[in-house]
């Protein structure tokens, strides 16, 4: 099994060492789904910040004894 750090970080290296075991991986269909997962993985680091900024601020209010106003918690 392949480290997917190591193919992260030396891909062309490793895909022309698997292409010299007779196999076709295709470099650019890796790539493209690569670009995929940093994406998605930045947009969910991105929703973790929104939903910990939102946790605290709600912490804030219940503990200024707000939390009976809805629109503040919507």
């Amino acid at each position: 099994m392949l480290d997917p750090k190591r193919i992260r970080n030396d891909t062309a290296e490793v895909f022309k060492r698997l292409a010299r075991r007779g196999g076709d991986f295709g470099l650019e269909a890796y790539r493209k789904l690569e670009d995929e997962r940093k994406t998605m993985q930045v947009e969910a680091e991105q929703l973790q910040a929104r939903l910990k900024r939102q946790s605290k601020a709600i912490g804030e209010l219940k503990a200024s004894g707000k939390e009976d106003d809805p629109a503040l918690l919507a």
